[in-house]
């Protein structure tokens, strides 16, 4: 009617006035939709995504729980190999420590003998600063 030359211009104001009132009709009902949109749960609103995408809840838990898993895997991977690291340097440290062993229990063992007398026994050496001591470990 609006775009019919030949219409009377009574015509026209009122298909003007009709697609006007429409209008307002229309942008009213959209703010309600959004606002029920907005009510609505965050929940209901993931749903309504995966409906509209065709995906199913068993499969986003699936996906999701292979993400996960690829990341705890790393981080477990990455994890061994720093614990591996700190065990390679606690036996060096183990074997740097163990090495000195004979040597403070030579040196004990010959305090002990001598009673204090200056016979000390390092490391396969026996040092003898009393000439008294000479004899009680050679």
């Amino acid at each position: 009617m609006i775009n019919d030359e030949n219409a009377p211009p009574s015509e026209r104001e009122a298909a003007e006035a009709r697609v006007a009132e429409r209008e307002e009709e229309l942008a009213r009902l959209r703010t309600q939709a959004q606002e029920k949109e907005e009510a609505r749960p965050l929940w209901e609103r993931v749903k309504d995504i995966f409906k509209k995408y065709g995906w199913t809840l068993q499969a986003v838990v699936l996906a999701a729980s292979l993400v996960i898993g690829a990341v705890v895997l790393k981080i477990m991977t990455a994890l061994k190999s720093r614990i591996k690291g700190v065990g390679n340097g606690l036996k060096e440290s183990g074997k740097k420590t163990a090495s000195l062993f004979p040597g403070l229990i030579g040196l004990i063992v010959s305090f002990i003998c001598c009673g204090g007398a200056g016979h000390f026994f390092t490391g396969g050496t026996c040092v003898a600063i009393d000439p008294r001591c000479r004899g009680v470990l050679d």
